[in-house]
């Protein structure tokens, strides 16, 4: 796994930068999802919505999607102990396969601690595993 520090990306997206990043975008060319997460963060008085990058600057929800529909899977990652929030389960249709570190970027997004590549080698080899 490479190990950079948040300071040191070169790859995350612009856009996600500063405090309100969709000012200048139509938040109509994002996908439903990510539509979806902006309203509910405003509904609930949160910080705005950017979603999880990996360490290349890929967003993780649309490499999942894109997994999803590869291997006709339901991939998740969460995380259910409020004392561990510095690492989230990688979950394949409800059954953990591992887990990914992650730390809060200074831009406000969660920088997930491997890049788009592993994460997809780490899928196709749990898929490949026997139960």
């Amino acid at each position: 796994m490479a190990d950079k520090s948040s300071e040191d990306i070169d790859n995350v997206p612009s856009f996600l930068t500063g405090d309100y990043p969709y000012k200048e975008r139509n938040l109509s060319s994002f996908p439903e999802w990510w539509q979806e997460n902006i309203v509910k963060f405003r509904e609930y008085g949160m910080p705005v919505y950017k979603p999880p990058v990996f360490q290349d600057g890929v967003i993780a929800p649309e490499q999942i999607a894109a997994l999803e529909e590869r291997f006709g899977i339901k991939i998740r990652m969460r995380n259910f102990d409020p004392q561990r929030v510095d690492e989230w389960e990688i979950t394949i249709d409800d059954e953990t396969v591992t887990t990914i570190e992650r730390h809060r970027h200074p831009e406000g997004f969660p920088m997930l601690a491997m890049t788009a590549d592993e994460f997809v080698k780490t899928i196709e080899q749990a898929r490949s595993s026997p139960d």
